[in-house]
């Protein structure tokens, strides 16, 4: 999930971590989600929350990371969106570590987690979606 989230919003692994069943909309079409929202308030580093530099944001949700969201959908309110093995919420280095296991396995040797994030605004641009990378800014004004 944290790095579907990261490939298909441009999360930074930061604002994975902070995410709350309550920072998630989904727009259903009858019994099928469809897309939504992911209200970006805060990131989680070292420990401590904090505000994004850029403000609270609202990112977009297709319709593919929806559907993966649709278990979580149903969860508590206040439970994190990103869990690791263990259904326990990432901590500062797991969900590097996860991802360099992960990408050392495919073969992929020398990426970052961050090749995710690049790996959505590339994908973005490529489908002429430009304005995509200007989020709609959740604060007044």
């Amino acid at each position: 999930m944290s790095f579907a989230l990261m490939a298909y919003a441009g999360l930074r692994p930061n604002k994975v971590r902070a995410l709350r069943r309550r920072d998630m909309l989904l727009r259903w079409d009858d019994d099928r989600p469809v897309g939504g929202f992911l209200s970006v308030r805060e990131g989680r580093s070292h420990g401590e929350l904090h505000t994004p530099k850029t403000g609270q944001r609202e990112i977009p949700i297709a319709p593919e990371p929806a559907r993966l969201l649709v278990p979580i959908d149903r969860g508590s309110r206040d439970g994190h969106l990103a869990l690791n093995e263990r259904s326990r919420p990432w901590g500062q280095h797991g969900l590097t570590q996860a991802f360099e296991r992960v990408r050392d396995r495919a073969g992929l040797g020398g990426w970052s987690i961050y090749a995710l994030r690049h790996y959505a605004i590339t994908s973005w641009l490529r489908a002429g979606k430009r304005n995509l990378i200007v989020y709609r800014s959740a604060q007044p004004g």
